[in-house]
Parts: structure tokens; C-alpha cells; sequence
């Protein structure tokens, strides 16, 4: 069961009326375990989408944004290798909202934006690039 749960002091609320129907359903005196995720803020999913859209703009060597994003995947270490004969291939792992929770994206996040800087972007400072970023993402 997967339940909504806003933090409130030391008290957890459901985020809804169906997580709090969720809710009832575990018994007065349960005890249940808790591995809790932070769910991903589509907002600042579009933020990390107008970075690479902003290296992309800034460069040549890529025909497609996916492409650039694969990349940034393969650059981050965010990918799974497979052998072939003697050739390893880096398949890049996706980024969607059920592969990784806030915590893991926004650490992806930082990490992309260093990225950015020193391999495309090495006259841009990190200030200067957020506030385009979000200028561009309307974020913040």
C-alpha cells in the first residue's frame, strides 16, 4: 500500500481522502515498516530539462536533445552495462518519476549541472546558469 503523508510536527497526515481511507485500513496498534520516497516534483523535473535544453542550444555535437540527455546519463554514471563479444555498451537507465524518487533526482540534478559547466559551458558560472535555467523553466 502506498500512502501520501504530509509531515506536521511529529505527526504524519494523509495528503488526501483516499490516503486517509489508506490510512484507516492499518489496524490501532499495527506495527508496520516505513522505507518512505519523496515524491518527484514535476517542476523541477522540467528544470533539469531546460539545463539540457540550455547545453543543447550552446552546442554543436548533438543532432538531438535525447541524444545530449543520453549523455548526460552515461557522464553521470547512470547507466547499466552490457557485454558483447568484447565491446561493453553503457545502456542509459531512465530518469521517470517510478525510477527515481526527489532525493536521487535532485542529487542527479547538481550533478548535471557540474557537468554542464566543465564540459560544455566553462565560461558560464553556476550562478549565472541557474538563473537562466530557471528563467527558462519558470522555476523558483
Amino acid at each position: 500500500m502506498k500512502i501520501h503523508l504530509r509531515r506536521e510536527g511529529d505527526v504524519l497526515k494523509p495528503m488526501s481522502e483516499n490516503d486517509y481511507d489508506d490510512l484507516k485500513r492499518i489496524k490501532e496498534g499495527d506495527i508496520i515498516y516505513v522505507d518512505y520516497k519523496k515524491p518527484r516534483n514535476p517542476v523541477f523535473h522540467n528544470k533539469f530539462m531546460s539545463l539540457v535544453r540550455v547545453v543543447f542550444d550552446n552546442n554543436d555535437h548533438y543532432e538531438t536533445i535525447e541524444s545530449l540527455l543520453n549523455v548526460f546519463k552515461v557522464e553521470l554514471g547512470y547507466f547499466d552495462t552490457v557485454w558483447w563479444r568484447d565491446i561493453e555498451i553503457r545502456i542509459p537507465r531512465s530518469i521517470s518519476f517510478a525510477k527515481m524518487d526527489e532525493m536521487e533526482f535532485r542529487q542527479f540534478y547538481d550533478s548535471a549541472v557540474t557537468m554542464a559547466l566543465h564540459r560544455f559551458l566553462p565560461t558560464v558560472t553556476t550562478t549565472e546558469l541557474e538563473e537562466y535555467v530557471n528563467k527558462i523553466a519558470r522555476y523558483g
